[in-house]
């Protein structure tokens, strides 16, 4: 899981960085021959850590291993006369998880240079507390920037300062190490998310750099994650704005690209940000006339989600379509397409039927039901679907009480109104329903608690995109 393999492996990494190379091999080498063809315990695997490095892990161990949450490090730095007048580092930490832990990391100062971003230095610190103060930086000439988790050795959250933000929004696309772009791209993505950087200006920015971009992980981790602050982090004028803008970039992109693993992905970008009538429709063109470029065509399931997407906006013919696609793909996965196409109709009746149908049909496959309900909230169809949230709050406790729990789950998975505007009726109701629940149905509490989290961050996301729009 996310846990064990992600946060298991940065600690393992800020490990070797705390203690050292050298001390860390050492420690592992110990670790080794002691316990050979035995059973070990954490307490055994620092023990011989310790003696490896020298240094005492117990404090390290308590910040580390046993508690939960993520830090967010971020660099202060004031500059006179050329100078690095002073220089800190602030940690913070979530007010649920309020731990501040030590990070044995790097901070790169960069300079400006007609080739590029230049790294001037890696300067090594240990970080601990609220504050601290590098003494190493001050008075050294002014850099352009300076990111405070070089090689990514902390595993920490970071909030670029103003002036290297500002210098990364100019030359992110210029900064010659693949791995030092990865960070920063993932950088700008944790302050979307905690709002300190705009979904719509995290969109603009990868319209901006993308298109030299040559490492697919990153271009495609950058597209798929601006593609989801478009359409979860913008209110709605400035959503369709915004996919506007990524639409014609993807679609340029495709046209330009040519590998074909960046083919298939600028497809899968542009068809996401076809959120109007007039792009899906000219998408669907190249379902008809083909795209003219050699060797590749949108495949099957590109076809079905366009067809999916014109019957929920409303697209001449778009529902039409489905029987000509289904005589293509006669496959289970036509047959689940179709379900969903079908239940994608802006029709009071389908939605109506389709709801009783969730909540009365025990014949039907898992896989058919579950196809349907991911055909069922889309947001042009916002007024038609309104009294569903309050049906959804009303009913869900029923269809966890009286149905199996891989149903339930996936009917909490496709049918909470998360896709939705996130109103501040939908977090009350949320709300409401996780206190009624207390230590009650872990197997609904968990995932409504992930769900109201995600859809307080999508309001405030908004909220903050809208303030800096402005401002």
């Amino acid at each position: 899981d996310g846990i064990t393999y992600g946060k298991g492996a940065a600690v393992l990494k800020q490990l070797v960085a705390f203690l050292g190379a050298d001390g860390f091999r050492d420690g592992m080498r110990d670790y080794f021959q002691t316990h050979a063809w035995g059973n070990t315990t954490l307490a055994d695997f620092l023990a011989a850590l310790e003696r490896g490095s020298g240094r005492e892990l117990g404090p390290w161990s308590e910040a580390w291993l046993e508690t939960a949450g993520v830090n967010t490090i971020a660099p202060q730095w004031d500059v006179a006369e050329g100078s690095v007048n002073s220089f800190t580092i602030q940690q913070t930490a979530p007010a649920e998880h309020p731990t501040l832990r030590p990070h044995r990391t790097e901070i790169a100062v960069y300079d400006r240079s007609d080739d590029g971003p230049r790294l001037r230095d890696a300067q090594p610190v240990d970080i601990d507390g609220a504050s601290t103060v590098i003494e190493e930086l001050s008075g050294a000439a002014a850099p352009a920037a300076v990111f405070p988790n070089h090689d990514d050795h902390a595993f920490a959250k970071i909030a670029l300062d103003e002036r290297t933000l500002a210098f990364v929004q100019e030359e992110l696309d210029r900064f010659p190490d693949g791995f030092q772009r990865l960070l920063l791209w993932h950088t700008l993505w944790d302050m979307v998310r905690d709002q300190q950087f705009s979904a719509a200006d995290y969109a603009a920015l990868a319209t901006d750099k993308l298109a030299s971009e040559r490492t697919l992980e990153i271009a495609q981790t950058v597209a798929y994650n601006a593609l989801h602050a478009v359409s979860s982090y913008l209110p709605d004028e400035m959503r369709l704005a915004s996919a506007a803008g990524l639409y014609a970039f993807a679609r340029a992109q495709l046209f330009s690209a040519t590998e074909q693993d960046f083919r298939i992905m600028w497809s899968r970008v542009m068809l996401g940000a076809a959120q109007s009538v007039e792009h899906i429709g000219e998408a669907l063109t190249l379902v008809d006339d083909g795209t003219g470029i050699s060797g590749f065509e949108l495949d099957q399931d590109m076809r079905w989600s366009l067809v999916t997407k014109a019957t929920a906006y409303g697209v001449e013919g778009g529902f039409e379509r489905l029987d000509a696609e289904l005589e293509r793909d006669g496959s289970d996965r036509g047959r689940r397409a179709a379900e969903q196409i079908r239940t994608s109709r802006a029709d009071a009746a389908v939605k109506a039927e389709a709801w009783t149908r969730y909540q009365e049909d025990t014949e039907a496959s898992l896989q058919m039901l579950t196809a349907s309900m991911h055909g069922f909230w889309w947001k042009p169809q916002a007024e038609l679907l309104e009294g569903y949230t309050d049906r959804f709050f009303d009913e869900v406790r029923s269809v966890f009480d009286k149905r199996d729990k891989e149903y339930a789950s996936r009917f909490f998975g496709a049918m909470y109104p998360g896709q939705m505007a996130p109103s501040d009726h939908l977090i009350e109701r949320s709300e409401a329903l996780l206190e009624e629940l207390g230590d009650d149905l872990v197997i609904l509490s968990r995932p409504l608690r992930e769900a109201l989290d995600e859809a307080k961050r999508a309001r405030a996301c908004r909220a903050f995109a809208v303030a800096q729009d402005g401002s």
